[in-house]
């Protein structure tokens, strides 16, 4: 993306940094005197940092991978649970039936969580950002947690244009499509295949499928 979006400076320099339309923000503060080791000339861009190179990529990937651990953990035993409670307590015919079947979703659903953490992960081991143009087609429509439920769009492929499905995709990932005509992959995207999407330097990371 290469831009950096903000609200401020106050006149102690303090900004709140975020996307546009996005939910999500944090303070900073803005001095004139340059980090060490930063760039002083706009002549002379900061190169793209691979993502498994990508401290907030990677911070934020090792965070998702707990958390989804301890989702799977918890949807496990909530099965168990299910199961004990329909097959040991009341110990009838039709409540053991339909216990099982519902721990079995439960359980499926907790198992499900790693396996997709585990795609994110080995794209950024091992895949470098790729930069598409890309158009949104469907309006954007944020659910409670922060997340779109459904989008499409269309993404400018070497073989051609291609539909992008959104589903379950951050918002920042959206409105950046929608403000910046541009889709961050990880890989050589293809057709009919998922792929890592993302924003180079934020913690956003999901996945999208290619048609």
């Amino acid at each position: 993306m290469r831009r950096l979006y903000f609200i401020g400076p106050d006149p102690r320099g303090r900004v709140l940094v975020g996307l546009p339309g996005g939910m999500n923000g944090r303070f900073g503060r803005i001095r004139t005197a340059p980090e060490p080791g930063s760039v002083e000339s706009a002549e002379q861009p900061r190169p793209l940092v691979a993502a498994l190179r990508d401290p907030v990529v990677t911070t934020f990937l090792r965070e998702v991978r707990l958390r989804s651990w301890g989702m799977a953990g918890f949807f496990v035993l909530l099965a168990a649970g299910i199961w004990a409670v329909g097959n040991l307590v009341f110990d009838l015919p039709a409540t053991g039936t339909f216990t099982t079947i519902l721990a079995v979703v439960y359980a499926a659903t907790g198992l499900l969580m790693p396996v997709r953490v585990a795609t994110l992960s080995s794209a950024v081991r091992e895949q470098p950002w790729q930069e598409l143009h890309a158009t949104l087609d469907t309006a954007i429509t944020p659910g409670a947690s922060g997340a779109v439920g459904k989008a499409a769009g269309r993404v400018l492929l070497p073989d051609g244009e291609a539909v992008v499905r959104f589903q379950r995709v951050p918002l920042d990932l959206l409105v950046n499509v929608r403000d910046t005509q541009r889709l961050w992959v990880l890989g050589a995207p293809e057709r009919g295949r998922r792929v890592v999407a993302g924003l180079p330097g934020y913690p956003v990371l999901a996945l999208v499928n290619l048609r």
